[in-house]
């Protein structure tokens, strides 16, 4: 049957789901599922289904005493309980008139029994962790912070007391983190160093690595990594990380390529990892390792997800941030001498590709592109079926074309824009996103423009085949030293890349000079002439 659990883009079959509630993957009625709580003795293994006074109890825990009478006007978002029962704690939208959205910041509450609010600033906020010392005086919890929420902090609170206690602060990604006693075991990266597991005293925030899963990783000489922060066109903090390529010499112009569109932890290959910033680095290239940005303000304003990016994709918001972001962070690097502007790539995977794709069509500061799949075109529409995601499109203004949709998809869609695209574009797509893609590629591939595209069997959104990543690896450096150093590696991925890039080469370049024919500003005696011929 032919129903909401197809979405054609992926797949010609139903897409399976376990109890899913996401907008974009809501299945059927048909397909619904209630889930039911079990308990497991932990002793003997033995598992039983909850009886409903066991539900009763386990519903109790996301409750907090003495302030459910307040529900209605109260927005509690998580309970934490000590390991004894005794004492609690809880995140609050603490000012849900102004903050009424999913994004709003949070504050920390506790309860002794009597109700206390802490009122540091620390403890306002975005938060991953809270949890109870084993000696019931403090709360610790790990909080989100610096710009964009790219940092972390932990701190210890006593209620009561109206100052936090520090106990760690880094630039670090921690996440994955395990309360034991009073130490904190959790997986730690940082830019040069993959995840390793880690405890962390929360007395002295001593840390002491308990397991370091890739200790090669110690004797690599990895090129300077700087972290920069900016704001993008609309005043959104963002930031990401500049990775100096090899044998960097200040006064020396490099080409650029940007890495998209998170950038915490380990400098991988961006979302999705298919774009190797070190590796790149080694080669001779400067990375952008871009973390996109948000607009918090108005996540935590307009309530409801769906509604946040309707504002995002109505009026292309969330493309724009991300462009401006970019072009405001290269002028920067140009202005101090680090990157040649000429030589400025642009790479993403699904949110990063849409960036890349809108890039291209709304700025000249990009010179050549890879990504890992297509773009929404007017047809991915109709392509989605019956499936939450063609709902989903509709209320962000992306609907059919020929009604109030058509400005929407004039400014993002790559099938109505070809002709502006003047970068040549590597495509590396999974064969489950073909069809999402084939649109793009034609409409480029019609307008003459300079792209390839290869496809990746038995492969998903983010590819997984070892295999696979590595051959996708060394076609994105290969490609950028290609149009960036004018370099072809004696090892290529495939036998004919070169022959077939050569020719990509022949047509971008008569495309510029077609480009700089029509742009070629007109002389005086031409224009006289062409004056007269009007008859007056």
């Amino acid at each position: 049957m032919f129903d909401a659990s197809f979405d054609p883009t992926y797949a010609p079959r139903p897409l399976w789901g376990v109890c899913m509630d996401h907008p974009f993957n809501r299945m059927p009625e048909s397909r619904a599922c209630t889930p039911t709580l079990w308990v497991l003795d932990l002793q003997t293994g033995d598992e039983r289904q909850a009886t409903p006074d066991e539900q009763a109890v386990y519903e109790s825990l996301e409750q907090v005493d003495g302030v459910e009478s307040a529900a209605d006007t109260r927005d509690i978002r998580s309970v934490y309980r000590s390991s004894d029962g005794t004492k609690v704690a809880w995140l609050e939208n603490a000012d849900p008139v102004s903050y009424p959205g999913a994004g709003a910041p949070l504050t920390i509450f506790a309860s002794l029994p009597n109700e206390e609010r802490c009122l540091a600033d620390e403890c306002r906020g975005y938060f991953s962790d809270l949890w109870w010392r084993q000696d019931l005086t403090e709360l610790i919890f790990v909080r989100n912070q610096g710009a964009a929420l790219g940092a972390v902090g932990f701190y210890a609170w006593q209620p009561g007391k109206a100052a936090v206690r520090t106990i760690l602060e880094t630039d670090d990604q921690i996440n994955d983190c395990h309360f034991r006693n009073d130490r904190v075991i959790c997986l730690r990266a940082g830019p040069t160093r993959p995840a390793r597991v880690v405890s962390i005293d929360l007395i002295d925030g001593v840390e002491r690595t308990l397991v370091d899963p890739n200790p090669e990783f110690r004797s690599i000489g990895f090129t300077r990594v700087r972290k920069i922060e900016w704001k993008d066109g609309f005043g959104n903090d963002t930031f990401g990380h500049l990775v100096y390529p090899a044998g960097y010499r200040q006064g020396q112009r490099y080409p650029l390529v940007i890495v998209q569109y998170r950038s915490r932890g380990f400098l991988r290959g961006g979302t999705g990892n298919e774009y190797p910033i070190h590796l790149l680095a080694a080669n001779g290239f400067a990375v952008l390792s871009f973390d996109r940005p948000r607009d918090w303000q108005n996540m935590g304003k307009i309530p409801g997800w769906s509604e946040d990016e309707n504002k995002d994709s109505r009026w292309l918001y969330k493309r724009r941030r991300a462009l401006t972001a970019l072009e405001i962070v290269v002028d920067r690097l140009v202005d101090e001498g680090i990157v040649d502007p000429d030589r400025v790539g642009i790479t993403g995977l699904s949110d990063g590709a849409e960036t890349t794709f809108f890039s291209l069509i709304h700025s000249d500061r990009f010179a050549a592109a890879a990504t890992s799949g297509g773009v929404w075109a007017p047809g991915t529409f109709d392509l989605k079926g019956h499936s939450a995601w063609r709902g989903f499109m509709q209320e962000i203004g992306l609907g059919q074309l020929g009604g109030a949709h058509d400005s929407n998809w004039s400014d993002l869609a790559v099938t109505l824009n070809a002709p502006k695209v003047q970068a040549p574009i590597l495509m590396q797509v999974a064969e489950h996103e073909l069809l999402s893609g084939l649109s793009s590629y034609m409409a480029l591939n019609d307008a003459d423009k300079p792209v390839e595209m290869l496809v990746f069997p038995d492969e998903y959104h983010v590819k997984w085949q070892p295999k696979h990543r590595y051959n996708i690896y060394r076609r994105n450096v290969q490609w950028f030293k290609f149009w960036f150093m004018e370099q072809e590696d004696p090892d290529p991925v495939d036998p004919g890349q070169y022959v077939r890039w050569q020719k990509l080469r022949e047509r971008h370049q008569a495309n510029l000079k077609a480009l700089e024919q029509v742009q070629r500003p007109t002389e005086p005696h031409e224009a006289q002439t062409t004056a007269g011929l009007g008859g007056e």
